[in-house]
């Protein structure tokens, strides 16, 4: 699936190492693809993901509270 979406250019590895990421090649492809998931679906990722980096590390939740807010946020 990564390959395919490389292929057609719509990400690109942004990084290699130490962990891979992916990015969309333009901010419109981003709001398509973000947009067509359904929105309870939408809620429940920006849920997870707060949630996920308030618990990985603990001693920086300050440092990342702007980025949890936000995912909260969206979440509603």
């Amino acid at each position: 699936m990564v390959d395919e979406l490389l292929g057609a250019e719509l990400i690109d590895q942004v990084r290699f190492t130490p962990a891979t990421e992916y990015a969309f090649r333009h901010p419109l492809i981003r709001a398509v693809a973000y947009e067509s998931q359904l929105k309870s679906d939408r809620d429940e990722l920006h849920r997870r993901v707060a949630a996920a980096i308030e618990s990985r590390d603990r001693a920086a939740a300050d440092e990342n509270a702007a980025l949890i807010a936000e995912h909260l946020e969206a979440a509603g």
